[in-house]
């Protein structure tokens, strides 16, 4: 079993992504936040997802959420990069 390491800025992504979304409904934010932290730690444990986009990363879509968990894999250790929504433009121009 390996161990999740969370990047400075998906840090800072997640928590915007659960700024926005409690300005409307706290609850659903709380909610959201959750699931996204719980998927990013299962990587440790089944590293699955998809050949990202980016040489090197993988992306792994969040069930039942508009989000992707950008992650590399180094060792025993997942090293999620990004938090990505659905709609955006990713990689960037």
């Amino acid at each position: 079993m390996g161990r999740t390491i969370w990047s400075p800025q998906s840090q800072l992504q997640l928590q915007s992504i659960f700024n926005f979304i409690a300005s409307d409904d706290p609850r659903s934010a709380e909610s959201v936040a959750r699931r996204l932290v719980a998927a990013g730690e299962r990587l440790a444990v089944l590293p699955t997802g998809r050949p990202g986009r980016i040489a090197g990363t993988f992306e792994k879509l969040v069930r039942g959420l508009p989000y992707f968990i950008i992650y590399s894999v180094r060792g025993d250790e997942i090293h999620i990069l990004q938090l990505i929504h659905t709609a955006q433009n990713f990689p960037p121009r």
